[in-house]
C-alpha cells in the first residue's frame, strides 16, 4: 500500500515539474534502492557551474553612480533614553531585565541539572562546587559588568585583575 501511495505522490510531483526534469525527477522518488541509507554524495554527484573571478585590488578611476534610496522618515532615535543619557542606558536597551532574566533562569536551570548527574552527586568533600548557590539577576548583572571591564582593561595575566599591587591592579574590578 505504501508503495502505491509513493507512486501516486511521486506522479502528483510529476505533473507539477517542468517536462525537462521528469527524468530527474523519477531517478529520485522512484529509485529502486530508495530503502538504503543516504551516505552523502559523491564529488561527481555536485555540480559546480560558478566561476569565481579573480580578485583584484585595484582602485578604478572615476566617478561610480551609486542608487540613493529615498528616507523619508523622521530621522530620531526609535527608543527614549531619556533627557541626558549616559553610556549605561544604552547598554540596558540591550542587555535589559529580560537578557538577565534569561540567564539567570538558564545558569540556575543548568546547575540543578548538574547536581542531578552522577559527576554532581559524587563531588568531593571540599568541592568549590559544593558551595553553589542560585544566582540572581544582580549577581548575573555583576558579572557580566566584570566580563565587560576585563575586556576593556588587558592584563598579562588573569591572577592580575585581582592583584593589590597599584601598577598591576585595576580599581574597576
Amino acid at each position: 500500500m505504501e508503495v502505491v501511495e509513493e507512486v501516486a505522490d511521486s506522479d502528483a510531483l510529476l505533473e507539477l515539474e517542468e517536462p525537462d526534469n521528469h527524468d530527474f525527477v523519477r531517478e529520485i522518488f522512484l529509485n529502486d534502492d530508495s530503502g538504503d541509507e543516504f551516505l552523502g554524495f559523491d564529488e561527481d554527484d555536485l555540480e559546480n557551474d560558478k566561476q569565481i573571478a579573480p580578485f583584484e585590488d585595484t582602485w578604478i578611476r572615476g566617478n561610480l553612480d551609486t542608487c540613493a534610496l529615498p528616507f523619508d522618515k523622521e530621522k530620531s532615535l526609535n527608543f527614549d533614553v531619556g533627557d541626558n543619557p549616559e553610556m549605561v542606558d544604552f547598554l540596558r536597551l540591550i542587555l535589559d531585565d529580560i537578557f538577565f532574566d534569561t540567564l539567570v533562569l538558564e545558569t540556575n536551570r543548568y546547575a540543578t541539572d548538574f547536581f542531578a548527574t552522577p559527576d554532581g552527586q559524587n563531588l568531593k568533600p571540599h568541592s568549590c562546587f559544593k558551595q553553589w548557590e542560585d544566582v540572581n539577576r544582580d549577581d548575573m548583572s555583576h558579572f557580566i559588568g566584570m566580563i565587560i571591564a576585563m575586556g576593556l582593561v588587558q592584563q598579562q595575566d588573569l591572577h592580575d585583575y585581582w592583584s593589590k599591587d597599584e601598577l598591576l591592579g585595576d580599581s574597576i574590578l
